[in-house]
């Protein structure tokens, strides 16, 4: 009775020969299809007919790409995973995380380890992973690490065919039985979405290239009917803003009174520590700042599911949708497509969740999942349990709930699964009670 109580949710009921490819396609905005006529995208049109497109993906925040890398493939949202910026300072070991730059600070475990990524759990059941330039792959987390990595830091900016060749091989060792979770990333919709904002025509012609790929990856899949697929997207983009998009705050206060500012050189989200004794005063005059809201770490929405962990500052800076905050103090290192100042940036993502600029997508295919079937957008924390389903594997603790997402499903899906729904801290709660229940009812049978 202890056991089941404890082991929570159960494994996924697809057959246990299953394999999965996980295809991450960075920035891919939930609405870019609607530039394209019928017959122009073969090859999303081909994945809808034969398998499950979600209305749009909605990213946690703040949606940046490290936040939404870990929240998809851990479950968790960011106040519980610990990956709350792709620039952090974490105060408890006095080290900090620099998107691109700090390599070795940045491989440290406990940056990772307040999370669980679906390669560690499926590492932990027995099952083979592969990951193509995932960044965290290269990481030992809770004492594990995937079977293969290639490391996004070995192959920058990875173009058209680096991801074509990763993809191939994934195909390749999923079917020849060499591993069971093969993930590949891309990112080159978000790079020229960032240069040339959502409309460029750079972004187009890589929709293009990406629709090609899936022409061919469906016809090598034609003959293999054990791999499930499941592509996602981290978050959208917005356009930034003709003039005046950049927000100065050293307009209203001093760079003397901040203790510490993470973000990007500008960008939609910053993180500020004041100086000892200089919150209320920086607060109140940061708000007087136009368009961008200033909250007190405390009085974060809910909704952001943020305030929980400790490395988010005592201040956070969330600009309107199209403009950015230029960083001050902290660190001066910043990751930048190569030839690209953020402050050029035409293209930015980070802001709030629930702008619909920045959803991304959702579709999945193969023998788990039912076919030309659309169903509502949902929150990306719901994918984990997803690729846990069609890989066989139990989940971590995490913030999803299988049953939400159940209708995708083939043959359905357990409703005990739903139980998978609870917070790991609520969880960790709720193992304890039972443990000290089990011990003091053993006791008093004793005496």
């Amino acid at each position: 009775m202890l056991f089941a109580l404890l082991t929570g949710a159960t494994q996924g009921s697809n057959n246990d020969d299953n394999k999965l490819l996980v295809i991450l396609v960075d920035g891919f905005r939930w609405d870019y299809f609607q530039q394209f006529s019928d017959g122009e995208l073969p090859g999303f049109e081909k994945l809808q007919q034969v398998g499950v497109k979600a209305k749009y993906l909605q990213p946690v925040f703040p949606s940046y790409s490290f936040v939404n890398f870990y929240s998809l493939m851990t479950g968790l949202y960011p106040g519980v995973n610990g990956m709350v910026h792709n620039y952090m300072w974490d105060e408890k070991h006095d080290s900090e995380f620099i998107v691109g730059d700090n390599r070795p600070e940045q491989d440290q475990a406990f940056w990772w380890d307040d999370g669980e990524p679906l390669w560690i759990t499926a590492k932990k059941q027995n099952k083979r992973s592969s990951i193509w330039y995932w960044n965290g792959c290269e990481v030992t987390i809770r004492g594990y690490a995937p079977d293969f990595c290639a490391a996004y830091q070995d192959t920058p900016n990875p173009d058209k065919t680096v991801f074509e060749t990763a993809l191939t091989e994934a195909v390749r060792q999923l079917h020849e039985n060499k591993t069971d979770l093969a993930a590949v990333y891309w990112e080159k919709v978000d790079w020229w979405g960032h240069a040339e904002g959502p409309s460029g025509s750079n972004v187009t012609q890589r929709i293009r290239e990406m629709d090609q790929m899936l022409v061919d990856l469906l016809e090598s899949l034609s003959d293999k009917e054990n791999i499930n697929v499941v592509m996602f997207s981290d978050h959208g983009m917005s356009q930034r803003v003709e003039t005046d998009a950049l927000i100065n705050t050293l307009d209203v206060i001093s760079e003397s009174d901040i203790h510490k500012a993470y973000g990007s050189k500008s960008g939609p989200v910053l993180y500020i520590w004041p100086v000892e004794g200089k919150l209320t005063e920086m607060y109140d005059a940061l708000n007087g700042l136009p368009h961008m809201t200033t909250y007190k770490k405390e009085d974060l929405p809910d909704r952001f599911h943020l305030k929980e962990h400790y490395r988010v500052a005592p201040l956070v800076l969330v600009a309107d949708e199209g403009y950015g905050i230029l960083r001050v103090g902290g660190a001066v290192a910043f990751f930048s497509n190569p030839g690209l100042d953020d402050h050029d940036y035409e293209g930015w993502h980070g802001y709030d969740n629930n702008l619909e600029v920045m959803r991304g997508i959702f579709f999945a295919y193969g023998p788990d999942f039912k076919s030309n079937l659309q169903v509502d957008g949902f929150i990306n924390v719901e994918v984990y349990n997803v690729m846990c389903q069609v890989m066989g594997v139990t989940p971590a603790p995490n913030n999803g709930s299988l049953a939400n997402v159940c209708e995708m499903f083939r043959g359905g899906c357990n409703a005990s699964d739903s139980a998978n729904s609870a917070t790991p801290r609520l969880r960790a709660a709720q193992i304890s009670a039972i443990i000290i229940l089990f011990v003091v009812t053993a006791f008093l049978r004793l005496v």
